[in-house]
């Protein structure tokens, strides 16, 4: 099986709303409108589905969930449910399928939405390891003609650093 192409870009929330989903529409999704790059793309999870109702449910609060009512998911945009406008992280996937007509389409699908990224902080004893590339970056900035650094950070002073 080939592998499935995959990108990850940022995504603007436009809208969403509810559908039927499983077999027999015994289930309940959630369909989300993103805008990525000037281009809509769309995303759908079931709610209902016991494997993936965790991820559903982490994607909708990374959405900017304002509810613990999801009935007002189908109110979309107008119904307040979510952040509209909330930034997000989404991977995609390259999907080909053909249509009625029997045509091949393809189109990116977002697929997952992701937690932002976030700094772990290092203990100050493990940032030793730095001081080796620090005459490096000395050196880099000398060739480039850019002047030398301060050894602290702009403002730290006004913001009661002691330095």
């Amino acid at each position: 099986m080939a592998k499935k192409k995959m990108k990850y870009v940022e995504g603007i929330l436009q809208d969403w709303g509810l559908k039927k989903s499983g077999k027999n529409g015994e289930g309940m999704s959630y369909v989300l409108k993103f805008l990525v790059d000037e281009e809509v793309v769309w995303m759908e999870k079931s709610l209902t589905h016991e494997k993936v109702r965790d991820f559903a449910i982490n994607d909708l609060i990374l959405c900017g969930l304002k509810t613990n009512d999801l009935k007002q998911l189908n109110k979309g945009k107008d119904g307040e449910a979510l952040e509209l406008g909330a930034t997000v992280h989404i991977g995609m996937e390259h999907e080909t399928w053909k249509d009625d007509k029997g045509e091949a389409k393809s189109a990116w699908r977002a697929k997952y939405i992701n937690e932002p990224r976030s700094a772990i902080v290092v203990e100050d004893g493990d940032l030793s390891i730095l001081d080796s590339i620090k005459g490096d970056v000395m050196a880099a900035r000398k060739e480039l003609g850019l002047g030398a650094l301060p050894n602290h950070a702009p403002g730290a002073k006004d913001q009661g650093f002691d330095l």
